[in-house]
């Protein structure tokens, strides 16, 4: 079986492709994304480089978001819906599944055209725009949330996939990560995401030898040349007594595999709160300090801040009145916090990664 897979969410598709091969044999994914992570950047995305990774074809396909719909962003979406065209008609998948985000606009609309069945899934609490504008042409629509029935009422409420790696992950990683730790200090693992985030590195940057004073770091700061940010903390690390830069791992970006590993090792994360990583701090019943990311449009990321922080395992930061000066506070207060780690343990209890069902939805579709 041949199936197409595209939009932002590259995570929650590779859990749901890796029960996919357990079920069915013979898979052929082809996996339509970009190359670089942003416009104008040098380094290829996390995206890419994890679906060759699992030796996927991947194909560039470069589109505009629905700011971007002047005359010449108009054009481009004509470009991309063209090319998808041609895509889809080369290949003729027997599915199209779709993890939202402008990208996955072109793609949907020419599967659609072309009669190969369109599935979708939403990860966020909101609708996104490009999901609540292809589930009009979907065959199935999925969501994570009761809560998004608002919005696609005629949706399977799945919850979001889990990558398998996240929950056991290789055994050489554990073994890698076992030795390059201290263990004297409890681990705080800073994490961005695949771009990493500015705001959440810079304030690293300011407080790293308080925080250090408590805790062995592991930074995952993202990789794209447009900030400068991995150079900028580099170099701080170089300025830290011997003992400190021994105790601050600074990674541009992490496997799952070590994602996995580092975030049941971690007693304290700082991240932002998008779908994934909340799904996965929620899955593993972490204590966590998040910083929602601000849009003009929607407040997506602070919805799913609110799911944690409403069962008492997070803290939520706001970035335009936090004091960095006040982190080290926060941080040392959740961590002896045993209420939060008793609440955060007792929720991860409750569930169920979907990757198998919705896996199981995709196979059903196909026939």
């Amino acid at each position: 079986m041949k199936i197409v897979v595209t939009g932002g969410h590259h995570t929650p598709a590779l859990a749901v492709l890796s029960e996919l091969e357990k079920l069915q044999k013979n898979i052929e994914v082809i996996f339509i994304g970009h190359t670089y992570a942003m416009r104008g950047d040098t380094q290829v995305s996390q995206e890419y480089k994890d679906i060759l990774e699992r030796s996927y074809r991947f194909v560039d396909l470069d589109s505009v978001r629905s700011n971007e719909l002047g005359y010449f962003g108009k054009l481009k979406l004509l470009q991309s819906f063209l090319k998808a065209i041609r895509i889809l008609s080369t290949e003729r998948p027997a599915i199209v599944m779709g993890w939202g985000s402008y990208l996955s606009v072109p793609v949907g609309l020419a599967a659609y055209i072309l009669r190969i069945p369109l599935l979708i899934h939403e990860q966020t609490v909101l609708g996104g725009k490009a999901n609540l504008l292809l589930q009009h042409l979907a065959k199935k629509v999925m969501i994570a949330s009761p809560l998004s029935l608002k919005y696609f009422p005629d949706a399977i409420i799945t919850g979001n996939p889990v990558r398998s790696e996240i929950l056991n992950p290789e055994p050489s990683t554990v073994r890698m990560w076992e030795t390059k730790l201290h263990h004297q200090k409890p681990l705080l693992l800073v994490t961005g995401g695949k771009l990493g985030a500015h705001f959440i590195n810079l304030l690293i940057l300011h407080e790293l030898d308080n925080l250090l004073d408590q805790f062995e770091i592991v930074h995952q700061c993202g990789e794209t040349s447009l900030t400068g940010d991995f150079s900028a903390l580099k170099s701080r690390l170089s300025t830290l007594s011997r003992v400190k830069r021994a105790e601050y791992h600074l990674q541009k970006n992490l496997s799952a595999s070590e994602m996995g590993y580092l975030l049941q090792k971690a007693k304290i994360v700082i991240s932002r709160s998008g779908a994934n990583i909340v799904s996965e701090l929620a899955i593993l019943g972490k204590r966590s300090i998040l910083i929602p990311l601000k849009s003009n449009e929607t407040e997506e990321q602070l919805l799913n801040a609110k799911i944690l922080s409403k069962i008492g395992s997070a803290i939520i930061i706001d970035e335009d009145t936090f004091k960095s000066s006040d982190l080290i506070d926060i941080s040392k207060k959740l961590l002896k916090n045993k209420t939060a780690l008793n609440k955060a343990e007792k929720y991860s209890e409750t569930i169920v990664n979907p990757a198998t069902q919705i896996a199981n939805i995709i196979l059903k579709a196909s026939k």
